[in-house]
């Protein structure tokens, strides 16, 4: 099964990681579980990095198609974050 961890680098990230959402920002690394049910927004231009051991296609789940936050989700967040 695929362990992944990620690592911001720049930008600021809304991470909803088994049912609880934080930030995420330049220097910040998190651990994802195998099978956790997790999800990344940039709210603005981020780069994150990806470790992971081997992709298998089958280690990925797609609950719902990936796409922009909606606008009032993102202003709230921003809001949120300081910004």
């Amino acid at each position: 099964m695929k362990d992944e961890t990620f690592h911001v680098e720049k930008g600021l990230v809304w991470l909803e990681l088994d049912g609880l959402g934080r930030f995420l920002r330049p220097g910040d690394t998190v651990h994802i579980p195998p099978r956790t049910p997790h999800r990344f927004s940039g709210l603005e231009e981020s780069v994150i990095l990806e470790f992971s051991t081997h992709h298998e296609d089958d280690d990925c789940i797609r609950d719902e198609p990936s796409g922009p936050v909606p606008e009032d989700v993102l202003a709230d967040l921003l809001l949120r974050a300081g910004k």
